[in-house]
């Protein structure tokens, strides 16, 4: 895990809340590491879309996804 990112989050999430986003933060922690090492060049996000993958985590307990 990312000490740093769950300091500034851990005391607001259950649990349950982050046994459900495990997979997920993981998945974004190394999609950030690609980014960082270069071996990802661009990646654009766009804000304003919703998870076009209809994953339950944003659409039933309104936790992020890795979209």
């Amino acid at each position: 895990m990312d000490r740093v990112a769950f300091q500034q989050v851990g005391h607001l999430l259950t649990h349950y809340a982050i046994n459900l986003v495990n997979i997920e933060y993981r998945a974004t922690k190394d999609l950030y590491d690609q980014i960082e090492n270069g071996a990802i060049d661009e990646f654009k996000l766009d804000k304003s879309a919703r998870c076009q993958f209809g994953y339950e985590l944003p659409a039933r307990y309104r936790l992020p996804c890795k979209h």
